[in-house]
């Protein structure tokens, strides 16, 4: 029944990103190779951390976004009604998890301020 459960959920996620791909957000990110950190910045807003590339001379810039889905819960009875007016039945309930949806964009930036590379991970990273 886990496997069922497992089913819905990623039916869910599927309907709710529509044509959102994971190609798609490459492509994105692809388009800011070349451009200044400041056109980033404006258009991004501030990233939430940055560190120092391993090279030691570059400056990684880290964009995280995040959100959790719930499953509402559904429950099924099946039972029936006796001559007598009581009820014989049992029900089913399934449902009511929760799912993090998370995505780490990374922006390396050189010493001219201008983007080199990016990279990113996570179970989110889709784009229309």
């Amino acid at each position: 029944m886990q496997i069922k459960r497992i089913l819905i959920l990623f039916t869910l996620m599927i309907s709710l990103t529509g044509c959102a791909t994971q190609a798609k957000y490459d492509r994105r990110l692809g388009t800011w190779v070349g451009h200044s950190v400041d056109e980033l910045f404006s258009r991004w807003g501030y990233p939430t951390s940055s560190f120092a590339a391993p090279n030691g001379e570059d400056t990684v810039y880290v964009y995280p976004t995040g959100t959790t889905v719930t499953i509402p819960s559904q429950t099924s009875y099946s039972g029936q009604v006796t001559p007598w007016g009581t009820y014989s039945g049992s029900g089913y309930t399934w449902g009511g998890q929760s799912i993090n949806l998370w995505c780490k964009t990374y922006f390396v930036v050189n010493k001219n301020k201008m983007i080199t590379s990016y990279s990113y991970e996570g179970n989110a990273c889709v784009s229309r």
